[in-house]
C-alpha cells in the first residue's frame, strides 16, 4: 500500500468548497430521483397493459420494448447529442431524464411484466369487484417496486458522465 506521510485535510475543504461537491451531489440525487420515478411509472403501466389488457399486438410491443435491452446507452451518445442540441436541450435535465428513463425501460418493463405474470388474473378479479384493487396490488408490487428501483439507482449512480 502506498500511503501518504501526512493527511492533508484541506484537499477535503477545497473539494467540498471550490469542487461544488454538494451541488453536483444534489443534482445527481435529483435526476437519480426522477428517472426512477419515471421508469417505475412508465413500466408498470405498460407492462399492465401488455400482459392484462387483450389487444391484437400486445405481445409484438413487449417484444420491441424488450429489444432495447440490446443497445447500449452509450452507443447513442453523439446522435443524442446532435438531437438535444438541435432541440436546444444541452445543459439541461431533460438531457439525461430521457435516456436515463428510455434505456431502462426495458429491464423496467421485464420485471413488472413478471410480477404482473405472478399474480392470478382471479385475484385482480376478486379486488376489483370488491373495491380493494390498490389495497391488494400495492403490498404485492413494493417488492419488484423497490428492487428495480435500487437497481436503476445504482446504474444511475455509476454512470461514468458525471451530472453538473
Amino acid at each position: 500500500l502506498i500511503l501518504p506521510e501526512k493527511i492533508q485535510w484541506g484537499n477535503y475543504v477545497t473539494a467540498f468548497v471550490d469542487g461544488h461537491f454538494l451541488q453536483y451531489l444534489k443534482n445527481s440525487i435529483i435526476i437519480n430521483g426522477l428517472a426512477v420515478f419515471f421508469v417505475l411509472l412508465i413500466s408498470i403501466m405498460a407492462a399492465y397493459a401488455c400482459r392484462r389488457m387483450r389487444w391484437k399486438l400486445s405481445g409484438l410491443v413487449k417484444t420491441i420494448l424488450l429489444l432495447g435491452m440490446m443497445i447500449p446507452i452509450h452507443a447513442t451518445l453523439l446522435p443524442n447529442y446532435k438531437i438535444y442540441n438541435t432541440l436546444g436541450l444541452t445543459d439541461t435535465i431533460w438531457a439525461l431524464l430521457i435516456p436515463y428513463v428510455a434505456f431502462s425501460l426495458p429491464q423496467g418493463l421485464f420485471l413488472m411484466t413478471g410480477f404482473i405474470d405472478s399474480i392470478p388474473w382471479e385475484m385482480e378479479e376478486a379486488a376489483v369487484i370488491s373495491g380493494v384493487f390498490r389495497e391488494n396490488w400495492m403490498p404485492l408490487a413494493s417488492r419488484y417496486g423497490s428492487m428495480a428501483s435500487a437497481t436503476r439507482f445504482m446504474k444511475y449512480s455509476s454512470d461514468p458522465f458525471p451530472v453538473t
